[in-house]
């Protein structure tokens, strides 16, 4: 394109000489044009005509020159003149153009010279370049000297010469420094196969087939030894918790990766390196592969961490968001860039979803002609315990929690309150006062009741709270029908069994008037519950000792973990207490002799009465079995404990740091890990199986019932043994052996 340009503008200059009189040069090279005569041999003549010449092109230049110069101020005065009054966007208008606009001598080399500069306009439009574009446009103008005043000012010149600017030289332009409008980028781009494929690991991850043949080819190196991920030292590893240990694991999983990735970018540069060495020409195909396989292994890695991010992340939101949140793949954003969208959609669909569902029906119960109905409906969800009392009111004449049929504000009556539940606490406290009990009284009455009864009574308050609040009756007030009514929509609703509806009874007798417990009508639905969903025992078989026995005897206690476990198991088995009565045991408690020890525990617990008998431990010594003597391993849980104590009373203290007294759930733990340990199915038998183990052994040897009373801290007259801890062994076989060994 170029090349037509030169030899456009050659042609123009090249008219224009001729017809003043003769040829000239058309351009800088260094060509000499001869006279159109050759025969002419007097050379004075002919350089007279050659200066003559070049005085006619250089005053041509210098017209075409000055014309674009004034042509350039008259269109800039122009300009200023249309802004000024509206300050607005120029307005060009088209010049007239007077009859006999072009000769038919010109007209055809004119309509070329217009092809040819549309021509150059677009290049120009298209080049990106607005000071190159207005430099050129200047330069490259050529008007013919006999171009009428009409024709210099088409619009074809207006378009091609923007401005008169001056082009200055790279030196100006070091002086004045870098242009700070111009946009300077130091990025660039990957190969569009390369980046399809690896923009695809990014998003979607690898497979695990992929995986596993990236990292077989990625061998370790035998002198670098350190890109194997380290494992945790053992001492450390027994002190973690499973959590933990199942966190480290990942991380495990994406240094194997990382290793794999450095391994095969380290083949690439060695590979380097040795041809190098041996002035021999690198091949890709052997170069590409290692590279390939080291991007991979890393765009997975990259992709793995994302995933990583967004699983620490799922905790803190809800259900239905991490449902929506899941599938979403990572981009620029950790889930999506279209997250906002996805989620709106959710919630249009859920909407939608719920105005498709027909509007619950009220539930009615009825018992007797003297009960009434009520309508069971979720006012609000139940808040934490132990809060204050606080009320929601509904505004008059509102519908807002409204059930079909149901008038909760009437005009002229006062707006209905609800009242959230506040605590079990607040309710017996309330229950109590209303009773008569007095105020300086009422906490002398709240010690007669148990944490543990106050936590297992809690979740019977809030349910009478919410049914009774539903109906609008009073909750401290209500007869044995009403009592009923509620049990039975318990049962209906839930699988409670007969204890659970039994407490239930206990603790609505707490809080209300009267003598539930007497009268005839709940007795009679307590038996029909009885019937209907009987207690049953956990159990009916129980496990062997003797694998806790084995276990220990193969695997000594060497740790301070082992030794804890193994303490707590041995004592439950040998004095078939409660953990709840271990974990109370206190060294000042304990009592020393050569071949007795002797353990008192006076606090509180389960089986404390009124003059009743507080639990005392024996533990004799066995000589014989000093894998199994209960003696022998307390003496030395107490050694090794003795400067970990700082003060600690309680036998049982954590075998972590910092070294605090071990609750009674934290004992529960231990006695399970030393069950599953053992061989002995923890998904059936829970820790306090030890206690149905222990005791029947103990009845299956033949010794007393009395005794194993006494021992377990069960009163003479009980049958709590009988009924539910002497259990058979498992041997499910003795039958068939018995049958075939006839």
């Amino acid at each position: 394109m170029l090349r037509w340009i030169r030899r456009a503008r050659r042609d123009s200059v090249l008219a224009t000489t001729l017809r003043m009189g003769g040829k000239s040069k058309v351009s800088k090279r260094k060509k000499k044009l001869r006279p159109p005569s050759s025969d002419s041999d007097d050379s004075s003549s002919h350089r007279e005509w050659i200066n003559r010449i070049e005085k006619l092109y250089n005053k041509h230049v210098r017209n075409k020159r000055s014309r674009s110069r004034s042509r350039a101020r008259r269109r800039d005065r122009k300009r200023t003149s249309s802004l000024s009054p509206s300050r607005g966007t120029p307005q060009f208008r088209e010049p007239p153009q007077s009859p006999g606009f072009r000769s038919s001598r010109s007209s055809s080399r004119y309509s070329r010279r217009s092809s040819f500069e549309t021509d150059r306009r677009s290049i120009l439009s298209v080049s990106g370049n607005p000071r190159g574009a207005a430099e050129t446009a200047v330069r490259d103008t050529h008007i013919p000297c006999d171009v009428s005043h009409a024709e210099k000012q088409s619009p074809i010149q207006d378009e091609l010469i923007i401005h008169n600017d001056v082009v200055l030289p790279d030196e100006i332009l070091g002086i004045l420094g870098e242009d700070p409008s111009a946009e300077i980028s130091s990025s660039f781009s990957l190969h569009s196969a390369l980046s399809a494929r690896w923009s695809h690991i990014l998003s979607k991850g690898l497979s695990e087939i992929d995986v596993a043949s990236l990292l077989d080819k990625c061998k370790k190196p035998s002198n670098c030894p350190l890109l194997t991920p380290p494992v945790i030292n053992p001492e450390i590893r027994a002190l973690l918790p499973h959590n933990m240990l199942k966190k480290d694991a990942a991380y495990v999983s994406f240094q194997t990766k990382l290793s794999a990735g450095i391994i095969g970018l380290g083949k690439g540069i060695d590979k380097l390196l040795n041809d190098s060495a041996n002035h021999q020409d690198l091949h890709t195909s052997s170069l590409l592969p290692l590279l390939s396989d080291a991007g991979k292994i890393l765009n997975g890695l990259f992709f793995d961490l994302s995933m990583a991010r967004r699983s620490f992340i799922f905790p803190y939101l809800n259900k239905n968001t991490k449902d929506i949140l899941e599938p979403c793949p990572p981009s620029e954003f950790l889930f999506g860039s279209d997250l906002c969208e996805k989620v709106k959609a959710a919630k249009s669909l859920q909407n939608a979803c719920q105005d498709l569902k027909t509007a619950p029906t009220p539930q009615r119960y009825k018992t007797t002609n003297q009960s009434v109905s009520y309508k069971v409906k979720q006012i609000s969800p139940d808040p934490p315990q132990g809060g204050g009392v606080t009320q929601r009111a509904y505004p008059e004449g509102s519908t807002e929690g409204q059930l079909p049929g149901e008038k909760l504000n009437s005009p002229g009556s006062p707006p209905a309150c609800i009242q959230t539940y506040p605590g079990s606490m607040s309710v017996i406290r309330k229950a109590l006062t209303l009773q008569g009990v007095p105020v300086n009284a009422v906490d002398t009455c709240l010690n007669s009741l148990s944490e543990a009864t106050i936590a297992q009574y809690g979740s019977t308050f809030r349910n009478w709270w919410n049914f009774r609040e539903a109906s609008g009756d009073d909750v401290f007030q209500a007869s044995a029908q009403e009592v009923i009514s509620f049990l039975q929509h318990i049962i209906t609703t839930t699988k409670c069994a007969f204890g659970t509806i039994n407490s239930y009874r206990a603790a609505l007798s707490l809080i209300l008037p009267g003598n539930l417990g007497e009268d005839p009508m709940l007795k009679r639905f307590m038996k029909g519950v009885a019937r209907l969903r009987p207690p049953k025992p956990r159990y009916n078989c129980v496990w062997e000792p003797r694998q806790i026995f084995i276990y220990f005897e193969t695997h000594p206690a060497e740790s301070p973990k082992a030794l804890s476990m193994k303490l707590i198991t041995l004592l439950t088995l040998a004095t078939g207490q409660r953990l709840q009565t271990l974990s109370l045991i206190k060294i000042s408690n304990i009592l020393t002799s050569e071949d007795l020890i002797q353990i008192v525990v006076p606090d509180r617990i389960k089986t404390s009465r009124v003059s009743g008998r507080q639990p005392c431990l024996i533990l004799p010594r066995f000589n014989d079995l000093p894998h199994l003597c209960v003696f022998s391993c307390l003496q030395r849980y107490l050694q090794e404990t003795e400067k970990l104590r700082e003060g600690q009373e309680n036998l049982f203290l954590t075998y972590q740091r910092p070294y605090r007294t071990a609750s009674k759930q934290t004992l529960s733990r231990w006695v399970k890990c030393t069950l599953q340990l053992a061989g002995v199915g923890t998904s059936i038998f829970k820790p306090h199986s030890s206690r149905h183990a222990s005791t029947s052994a103990a009845k299956r040897a033949g010794v007393s019932i009395d005794v194993i009373k006494d021992s377990a801290g069960w009163s003479r007259s009980s049958n709590v043994f009988a009924e539910f801890y002497n259990r058979p062994l498992i041997d499910r076989s003795e039958f068939a052996h018995s049958i075939f060994n006839m």
